[in-house]
């Protein structure tokens, strides 16, 4: 995950490249002309309190690719010093979605899909919906205890807490409840109190990638095998 690209506020000419959800190679990258604006009624004279929309057109760098993705979202004046110490006037802009499924995170080719879903689903929520987001994540959580055969019912037939399939999964697989368990208390906060900072949003994702990385890319399998060989040669 390149964490510095993905932003809560972006100015005029400071959007970055972003992953193609496409070729998954190339890089999204601001057409030419293309960032329209239009604002409200300025509100009591105050420029700096009116609100406006914007929507902007990137595409593929990859020439075989040529992918056209939109994004739009909110608007806002402001203001900040230049390097002479002068007030300059800026317009901040503040994602609401992607049309379409931009990539936050890598998701191994080996994910399975009822695990990759609901992951793909919250990349277009990441702005608009935070809180949303994340429990598309925890679902990701739930569908991955499933895929390893950790139910959610136990013996007699009663719904299982989401905490107690951890706990169990930790058992038969180890070395990833913590990772998981953190994902899960992200999901119960955005569940019940709603308001989630956009770096915490981040940080679920990051959490999230290391550990479909190990379960379904094959780390994990790697750096035991590399231990292995280093153990045998010791």
């Amino acid at each position: 995950m390149n964490r510095r690209i993905w932003r809560e506020r972006y100015l005029k000419h400071g959007f970055p490249a972003f992953p193609c959800p496409r070729c998954r190679t190339g890089a999204l990258r601001v057409i030419k002309d293309t960032l329209m604006t239009a604002y409200d009624p300025v509100r009591d004279d105050d420029h700096y309190s009116q609100q406006g929309r914007f929507s902007v057109l990137f595409r593929c760098s990859t020439k075989w690719c040529g992918e056209v993705v939109s994004m739009a979202g909110d608007v806002l004046p402001g203001w900040d010093y230049d390097q002479n110490g002068e007030q300059v006037d800026l317009e901040n802009f503040y994602p609401k979605a992607f049309v379409a499924e931009v990539p936050v995170i890598s998701i191994p080719t080996k994910t399975p899909d009822e695990v990759r879903k609901p992951i793909l689903s919250s990349f277009t929520l990441m702005w608009a919906d935070r809180g949303s987001a994340i429990n598309k994540l925890r679902i990701s959580v739930e569908r991955t205890l499933g895929h390893f055969g950790i139910d959610r019912k136990d013996a007699s037939g009663r719904w299982r807490s989401l905490n107690s399939r951890l706990q169990e999964f930790e058992k038969s697989i180890g070395n990833h409840h913590e990772t998981l368990d953190a994902l899960r208390s992200i999901g119960n906060k955005a569940s019940h109190e709603g308001a989630i900072p956009f770096d915490t949003v981040l940080d679920a994702y990051e959490v999230l990638e290391e550990a479909l990385l190990d379960l379904f890319g094959g780390r994990k399998a790697r750096l035991d095998s590399i231990l292995a060989k280093l153990k045998a040669q010791a």
